[in-house]
């Protein structure tokens, strides 16, 4: 039985008995559904057609893993090249720098620190930084205890001042490389000093700052030689990935909508999470791109603002992609379709306008010019089409007097699958409001922030917080007990090398015990490799009788050691063994300048296994300390940060529902009318300060957590099981997907005013947010409840026979444990009852279908995204009370098996 398009959209089928209404109601879906993809078939190709006949910018080239690698090996071969020649010069070693030629070698390896120029002179400047503060320190200490008689006194106030001293550069606050070079410098400007009784000059520090200067130059030139890669240029061809891929995503993200295809969903999933990897490499490129265009302050401001317009744009595409999830699990129906077929030519014309217009926003950064008039024009008008074609469809379709109107079609599940439609339709709305706006207004760039050098060193000689002077405390500890090896003259005889146990220790400072332990293994491993390779150049080189050729000899020992370090630095990318390969690739250069030195006075075996023998002391005594005082790992710190995730999502939820919940009270609390002044007004409308401060709390707190995890999932297992890394993975997923939910439940709220809105809409709002904040309060009470706490075993060294005694019969922490999991069972249950009836009230609300007439788009939008981000939060949820458990248990399972 053929059916013609007028009648399927005129709604014309006669009544007929069941099993016929029902096999006309067949053949019009099938219909409706050839059309309509008839409609968007060839949208792909004409958005991508339209791209490659405007061409607004060139896709550059980006280099591959491989390549990088490659690259960064050869720069760092050539850096310890520049830096080696130096160091084994003859007139250099007959200066008196004690031991400090081996510093340019390795500071110009450590110094190379990225691909780009950029990166090279951010890394370059605080080594140089840190060692200019160090020599100054170490001067100070030097020429302040110089007249200080007798020689033991001096000696105990010149150990004091040094330790002091120790504490006051590791807690300040500045990044962890530069304590490391600092503390390092100024331990062999120092201890020299001490150990030779004052006799030599006062500018003996800086003989140890000129090697690392020459070092971090060496760095320099080397990234600069013979093309230097720059940040700027690889941002700026990231950023028209950036909209290449936007323009995919919109394409796959339209066609998930409109055809209800999970497969387009998966695909532009993919693409939503190569999109975000490529924005969170822009951030990073950022800062290096900054030290490359110093001299042009404007220019950095400008790729900032790229990227954070880049950052909206991402943060409105995972809106869509939340939204169309819903319309993919079941077939299109004739509704769905019907509405589609309205509003399909709007929704292509308004997508290309967005495509358009990020492309022009992409060419006018790389041109350096304005956007241009004409797509802020084209996006306005295919704007404004698409909100009367939704108007009209809502006017037609939805409500009983329009012409499309089926009322059986009209069933519980059509109700919902419309608040899913209307709430891609408001996600669509987000993304045309701020890509139109950067379009009207350009680029902002930020107000530059004046500079003020007084706050800068207030700052910098603030008091340290109480964490920060615990671990600075450790640190001192660690080299105080290295200190007893070296003042007393008796130990300091019998290991002509001791320095390079201070070097060891303080050059693998860490932030947590996990990732000390790391370092450590990876020092005295790397030493290890470094050291014999080194001491079989060493052997090999002196069998060779070179006669007067002395500078074959030098050159001989600087292409060993050049060859070793590019090998070694090929791994050095490796997240787990990337800085044993580092320390290996300068531990040759530790060896063999030490032998050249020595101009023959130390045997090759002497300086290996002598300098081998310290740093393996100095990194054994530091891993001791930090494991013992105050441990702090980044598994617990994972843990700390589930609970502020958690008041994240608990926060934003509540600003986000605030005016529904002022509403709500308003009307329950009084009877009387509002007064036409507060009537005219939203009722408590958002401060978008409030709701930014709980946005980057909580982006901030899950850019913690991801950082903890990557650090835990190195950490060395010990008693320990292995991190359960793909538990917390999911975990964290769920609640970057809720705290997502809530940023789209804020947006509704602020998009329409609740005055406006029906009056049940807040009162489901308000009894709805009650629950799923109490909810959320009881798995934070969990989680902070001290039954749930790491156990004191993990926390401190004790016997481990008294421990499983005294625990095998204390049930209290399980007991406990077991009524707060019920207590949050309980919660979550009565956020499901809610949940219900939330969705028996939403099924009331729709009837206004049948009564009411088409209210404005901005209300539908608002009513709709709120219904679909309140139900759709109770999944969230639930699966996060079964993820917090599996992880609870893997925690759990880590004490107790």
């Amino acid at each position: 039985m053929a059916v013609s398009e007028t009648a399927c959209f005129g709604g014309l089928f006669p009544r007929a008995p069941a099993d016929v209404h029902l096999e006309m109601r067949s053949i019009q879906s099938d219909n409706l559904v050839t059309n309509a993809s008839s409609l968007f078939r060839e949208f792909g190709g004409s958005m991508m057609q339209e791209f490659e006949m405007t061409k607004p910018f060139e896709l550059g080239k980006l280099k591959t893993i491989w390549g990088m690698k490659l690259e960064f090996a050869l720069r760092t071969a050539l850096a310890a090249l520049l830096a080696a020649v130096y160091a084994v010069h003859p007139e250099v070693q007959r200066g008196e720098w004690e031991n400090a030629t081996v510093f340019a070698p390795v500071l110009a390896i450590a110094c190379v620190s990225g691909p780009s120029l950029g990166a090279t002179l951010h890394h370059a400047w605080e080594m140089w930084q840190a060692t200019v503060i160090g020599c100054l320190s170490s001067m100070i200490m030097n020429e302040a205890l110089r007249p200080v008689r007798p020689f033991a006194l001096r000696e105990a106030l010149m150990l004091g001042a040094f330790l002091a001293t120790v504490f006051f550069l590791c807690s300040r606050p500045w990044a962890l490389v530069q304590k490391r070079v600092s503390v390092g410098v100024m331990l062999c400007g120092t201890i020299n000093m001490s150990v030779t009784h004052h006799a030599k000059p006062w500018w003996f520090p800086w003989t140890i700052g000129v090697p690392c200067t020459v070092g971090v130059v060496a760095a320099v030139i080397a990234m600069c030689l013979p093309r230097p890669w720059l940040a700027c240029r690889e941002l700026r061809t990231r950023l028209a990935f950036q909209a290449w891929s936007e323009r995919h995503v919109l394409i796959e993200q339209y066609h998930a909508f409109a055809g209800a295809d999970s497969m387009h969903h998966a695909a532009a999933a993919h693409l939503i999470s190569a999109f975000r990897d490529n924005q969170a490499k822009m951030k990073a490129l950022l800062t290096p791109a900054s030290w490359e265009l110093f001299f042009y302050p404007e220019t950095t401001e400008r790729l900032g603002a790229a990227v954070k317009f880049f950052e909206s744009q991402l943060s409105a595409l995972r809106m869509l992609q939340s939204t169309t999830a819903p319309m993919t699990k079941n077939t299109a129906s004739v509704t769905h379709v019907k509405f589609q077929c309205i509003t399909d030519r709007s929704w292509h014309s308004t997508l290309k306008a967005v495509a358009a217009c990020v492309d022009d926003v992409v060419a006018a950064e790389l041109e350096e010019r304005g956007v241009q008039e004409d797509k802020l024009l084209r996006l306005e008008k295919s704007w404004s089409q698409l909100e009367e074609d939704t108007l009209k469809a809502r006017s037609r379709i939805m409500y009983q007097g329009g012409a499309q109107y089926d009322e059986s079609e009209h069933r519980t599940e059509h109700h919902f699958e419309h608040v899913n439609r209307m709430t891609c339709y408001f996600a669509l709305h987000e993304i045309l409001s701020v890509t139109s706006a950067c379009a009207k207004f350009g680029l902002k760039t930020p107000k530059r922030r004046s500079f003020n050098l007084g706050r800068c060193v207030l700052h910098w000689f603030s008091p340290p917080s109480t964490m920060v002077a615990q671990d600075a405390f450790k640190k001192v500890l660690s080299l105080g007990v290295l200190c007893i090896l070296a003042w007393i003259p008796e130990l300091r005889e019998q290991r002509p090398e001791f320095i390079w146990g201070f070097i060891a220790a303080s050059f693998i400072f860490s932030d947590y015990e996990g990732s000390s332990i790391s370092t450590g293994l990876g020092r005295v491993i790397g030493t290890l490799f470094g050291g014999m390779v080194g001491f079989l150049a060493l052997f090999l080189l002196e069998l060779i009788e070179w006669g007067e050729l002395e500078v074959l000899e030098l050159a001989a020992y600087v292409v060993v050691c050049v060859t070793w370090t590019f090998l070694c630095s090929l791994s050095r990318s490796s997240p787990r063994h990337g800085y044993t390969a580092t320390v290996a690739g300068f531990s040759i250069y530790i060896m063999v300048v030490g032998r050249l030195e020595s101009f023959g006075a130390k045997a090759s075996k002497d300086v290996v296994f002598q300098r081998t023998q310290e740093q393996f002391l100095g990194a054994a005594i530091y891993m001791v300390v930090e494991m013992s005082l105050w441990r702090k790992s980044a598994r617990a710190q994972v843990d700390d940060q589930q609970v502020r995730i958690l008041q994240a999502i608990k926060e934003s939820l509540s600003d986000a529902a605030h005016p529904h919940v002022m509403t709500a009270g308003q009307e329950s609390s009084s009877s009387s009318a509002l007064s036409s002044d507060e009537s005219s007004t939203p009722k408590m409308e958002l401060e978008a300060k409030q709701v930014a401060q709980a946005a980057i709390a909580g982006n901030a707190a899950l850019d913690a957590a991801k950082q903890g995890m990557v650090a835990a999932n190195y950490e060395p297992s010990l008693w320990h099981k292995p991190f359960p890394l793909a538990d917390y993975s999911r975990l964290l997923h769920t609640e970057e997907k809720a705290l997502r939910l809530t940023h789209v439940l804020h947006a509704a709220s602020r998009a329409a005013a609740t005055d406006t809105l029906d009056a049940d809409v807040p009162g489901l709002v308000a009894t709805y947010t009650a629950r799923a904040i109490s909810s959320l309060q009881s798995a934070i009470e969990q989680l902070e409840d001290p039954a749930d706490q790491t156990d004191p075993f993990t926390t401190w060294s004790v016997d481990l026979g008294s421990y499983l005694t005294a625990h095998r019969s204390d049930k209290r922490a399980l007991e406990g444990n077991i009524v707060h999991c019920i207590e949050a069972s309980l919660k979550l249950m009565d956020l499901q009852k809610a949940d219900a009836s939330m969705r028996r009230a939403a099924e009331r609300h729709f009837q206004r279908f049948k009564t009411h007439q088409p209210n404005s788009n901005g209300s539908a939008y608002c009513v709709n995204a709120t219904v679909f981000c309140l139900l759709n939060f109770t999944s969230l949820m639930t699966e996060l009370a079964d993820r917090l458990r599996v992880v609870q248990a893997a925690e759990q399972a880590v004490v107790y098996v």
